[in-house]
């Protein structure tokens, strides 16, 4: 499976600096599930919001989404190939 550069505690950590809830402060304690694919390069593309029950932070999530740095791409089989990945976001105050 693709990984974020340092691991889940670096993505959450990185999730947390960018994301700016400012605009809809009622999203915080709300889950977004997001899919997105890591293409063999590392990098992001394609991202969506698969279910939100706060739509007024869903751009700013697929914004963050899109800033993330290269990730170490997926293997299969020993070959680097793009893959999705799906991802559930809790949306927390600053």
């Amino acid at each position: 499976m693709p990984k974020f550069p340092g691991g889940k505690r670096d993505l959450r950590k990185f999730v947390l600096k960018n994301l700016n809830i400012d605009s809809c402060r009622q999203c915080v304690g709300q889950i977004i599930n997001c899919s997105f694919t890591v293409n063999a390069a590392g990098g992001i593309e394609k991202p969506v919001i698969v279910k939100s029950n706060c739509p007024c932070i869903n751009a700013e999530v697929l914004r963050v989404i899109q800033l993330m740095p290269a990730w170490l791409p997926g293997k299969q089989n020993g070959q680097v190939v793009g893959m999705p990945y799906n991802l559930s976001l809790l949306i927390e105050g600053k």
